[in-house]
């Protein structure tokens, strides 16, 4: 990702304020395609797949999945897979709360089709399926229940 400037710092009353303003921008979308066309404008392709990458490493690894499993699927490196398990182990549970939202409502919605393995196992073809079931219904459910927190009330 990209690095801010060392020579042109912001001030952080003006980064706090930026900060809060950008949350507040992602809180008030209504559902899927107002966030993603949001941070499709916003974002070079790059930089979404690397925020798409380092958050599925994130969601691998809350599912119990090891870095060779992690490297070999999503195509991070060893260092940034480190460096989330590291963030995860240290953090006040965020990410760990927001994989846990997703895989478990992935996991409800994978087994009522009879499926009874989801992120249990490195079957790639499996977990290609998984990744990309449900992600319409799943990003819905997450922005209804941000919405609460919105200040679209």
């Amino acid at each position: 990702m990209p690095r801010t400037s060392k020579k042109r710092v912001l001030e952080d009353k003006y980064f706090y304020t930026f900060r809060d303003d950008f949350f507040s921008a992602i809180t008030s979308l209504r559902d899927k395609d107002e966030v993603a066309g949001f941070f499709r404008e916003l974002l070079t392709k790059e930089e979404l797949v690397m925020l798409t990458k380092r958050f599925q490493a994130v969601m691998m690894t809350v599912a119990g999945y090891n870095q060779q499993e992690i490297d070999r699927m999503v195509k991070v490196t060893q260092s940034t897979i480190s460096h989330l398990q590291e963030r995860l182990e240290s953090s006040d549970g965020h990410l760990v709360n927001a994989a846990e939202i997703i895989l478990k409502y992935k996991t409800s919605e994978f087994e009522k089709q009879g499926k009874t393995k989801i992120y249990k196992s490195a079957e790639t073809d499996l977990l290609k399926e998984a990744i990309a079931f449900g992600v319409n219904k799943i990003a819905n459910v997450v922005v209804q229940k941000r919405k609460e927190n919105s200040i679209r009330k």
